[in-house]
């Protein structure tokens, strides 16, 4: 899973530095778009593989026990 997610991490990182676009609309004028990943839809075990936590099966693998855990720490 690593190679192919680190393909995309790598697209990801390029749209977000910027791309240049010639749009026609605008007499053929370049205009630089970035692009921002803001959510993705996973099913549990693929979650656990992006948030890089364990297995959904395990102890912490919900990513909202780990959020969790690490805030309590943070507070005590």
């Amino acid at each position: 899973m690593f190679p192919m997610l680190n393909l995309i991490v790598k697209q990801l990182k390029n749209l977000e530095a910027g791309q240049l676009f010639e749009l026609a609309l605008l007499e053929k004028k370049l205009v630089k778009f970035n692009v921002f990943l803001i959510g993705s839809c996973c099913d549990k075990p693929a979650q656990s593989l992006v948030q890089n936590v364990n297995e959904c099966i395990g102890a912490y693998g919900c990513g909202r026990c780990e959020i969790q855990d690490m805030y309590k720490q943070k507070t005590i």
